[in-house]
């Protein structure tokens, strides 16, 4: 989950204990939030939990090397990249934006399912990398 927003309070206790719903084959979370500080969510959760534990923060290094990881394995370029980001956060209708997110992604993940199968667990153990 990307969070780009500032959340607090109740709203923050909501977006990220939706985490827990995770599709079939997901068994890990990832948040990466780019507007809050660690105490604040911490805060935000405190008035409904006796404790609460975070984990200790990324090292925003740690990016930048799965980048560098996920770049060498030629799956995607940075203009797919950029083009996808230009398409999702566009003003399209949802079903719009779907066909072509789909139309970017479907090339990508047929290069994928091509791919050795110990190529692929190696791509995503750099996924879940943290």
């Amino acid at each position: 989950m990307y969070l780009d927003r500032r959340v607090a309070g109740v709203t923050a206790v909501q977006t990220l204990s939706r985490l827990n719903r995770h599709p079939a084959g997901k068994d890990s979370v990832v948040v990466i939030d780019f507007e809050n500080q660690a105490e604040a969510i911490k805060d935000a959760f405190q008035k409904y939990y006796d404790r609460v534990v975070l984990k200790e923060e990324v090292d925003p290094n740690t990016l930048y090397n799965i980048r560098s990881d996920l770049d060498e394995t030629r799956l995607f370029t940075e203009a797919q990249v950029d083009e996808f980001c230009q398409v999702r956060f566009s003003r399209l209708k949802d079903e719009a934006k779907l066909r072509q997110l789909h139309a970017l992604t479907d090339p990508i993940v047929a290069q994928y399912d091509g791919m050795e199968k110990e190529a692929r667990v190696d791509f995503k153990s750099k996924l879940r990398t943290t």
